[in-house]
């Protein structure tokens, strides 16, 4: 990896935070990753301490506030981590297509352009709120 993303300007264009996503545009977020490794285990441990939490306030096509949490990045040089919270109590993931389902999406631009499209330098990552 280079430094650069070790470095890591992690930039989210859209952080779906345990909401179905029907194509809402959302506001770029971005965000500076601590360096750390955490331990695996579903316990969050005293590393996460070490980098910022950045609040995540989600509106779907009404405008209202419907979906809140935070998230965590930390980096060292074999991962990227991100750690997330949702306060949202109304979860579902009956729909078949993952897209659709109440999940966590993370997109990382490597350089930083923040194109509208995906190109080479972009991943997405995504899981439901069951972790899968």
């Amino acid at each position: 990896m280079n430094k650069k993303l070790l470095t890591i300007i992690l930039s989210l264009a859209v952080i779906s935070s345990l909401i179905p996503t029907t194509f809402v545009q959302a506001a770029r977020q971005t965000a500076e990753a601590a360096y750390g490794t955490p331990i695996i285990d579903g316990e969050i441990d005293e590393v996460w301490n070490t980098t910022n939490a950045y609040v995540v306030k989600h509106c779907h096509e009404t405008k209202s506030d419907m979906y809140k949490g935070w998230f965590k990045v930390l980096w060292d040089e074999n991962y990227i981590y991100v750690l997330g919270k949702s306060y949202s109590t109304q979860l579902d993931d009956s729909i078949a297509y993952g897209h659709m389902q109440d999940s966590f999406d993370a997109y990382f631009d490597e350089d930083l352009d923040g194109t509208n499209g995906y190109e080479t330098d972009d991943y997405q990552v995504r899981t439901n709120y069951k972790s899968e």
